[in-house]
């Protein structure tokens, strides 16, 4: 369930009035809000609208969470949105979800939904410095 709270509020050149309207939602609910609002003219204004609870994209990172630099790992999902790096200079992404380690740090990545605009960050992703080793053996 989600909770929404409406706000009403009423103005004119003396006084400003709240009162808070609270309703516990479910994803996938749709309100309708309708609003009237006078000026100090007696204009009136009429505005409707509707809100739709839309649920949050699910992500996963799907390859390893500790990196090293120049090497790659994957999240998920791999199409319907845009994925962003909390630090490109540590981390980078691309949309369909792999990440390529920069420099040494940790960065979280961030989905959002092409369809609802809904978006949601992943745990972090360690990067780490790569190591070059030299390897000696004999014959």
């Amino acid at each position: 369930m989600k909770h929404l709270n409406l706000v009403k509020k009423s103005v004119n050149s003396k006084f400003t009035q709240k009162s808070i309207y609270s309703r516990w939602l479910l994803v996938g609910s749709i309100i309708t809000i309708n609003m009237c609002i006078s000026n100090v003219l007696f204009a009136q204004i009429t505005a409707n609208g509707t809100i739709t609870v839309n649920a949050l994209p699910a992500v996963s990172i799907t390859g390893s969470s500790s990196i090293c630099a120049g090497a790659t790992t994957t999240l998920s999902p791999t199409s319907g949105g845009t994925w962003t790096s909390s630090d490109m200079g540590i981390a980078t992404v691309t949309n369909g979800g792999v990440i390529t380690g920069v420099s040494a740090g940790s960065a979280t990545f961030t989905f959002t939904n092409s369809t609802t605009g809904c978006s949601i960050t992943t745990s972090a992703v360690t990067v780490n410095t790569s190591s070059n080793y030299n390897i000696c053996y004999r014959n």
